[in-house]
């Protein structure tokens, strides 16, 4: 009877072990995500603000260039007015670029800033 008894006790000891250890596991997971959620947010923000940057700066650069050109010819301001356009599709572009390889390579982190987002916007449109 004794035997029977110590052997339940060690099944459950296991078993209580084996628990454990899972939830540990998991918890690290779940720091693991929530660190890597963390970076991809600053990752995104920090991309997304050097891309407003390098629109800003072009912006910039534009209205500079088209400042000096008023009193020429039409026809070189039209020229750098392309010029301008093709820079700032350029920038966006880039932008657009970096955040789907930031996108790419972290996609649950992804899906979760963007339900959190949507979360936001769906709050903020019903206090409205």
């Amino acid at each position: 009877m004794a035997e029977v008894k110590n052997q339940v006790k060690g099944a459950i000891d296991s078993v209580a072990d084996r628990a454990k250890n899972a939830t540990d596991w998991v918890a690290e997971k779940a720091e693991s995500a929530r660190e890597t959620a963390g970076e991809m947010i600053g990752s995104v923000q920090d991309r997304a603000v050097g891309a407003a940057r390098s629109v800003a700066d072009t912006a910039v650069r534009t209205k500079e260039k088209v400042g000096e050109w008023m009193g020429e010819v039409a026809g070189p301001a039209g020229e750098f007015c392309s010029e301008a356009v093709a820079e700032t599709k350029q920038a966006v572009q880039r932008a657009s670029h970096d955040l789907t390889d930031a996108i790419k390579a972290h996609p649950l982190t992804a899906i979760a800033i963007g339900f959190g987002v949507g979360l936001l916007v769906g709050r903020s449109i019903r206090r409205a």
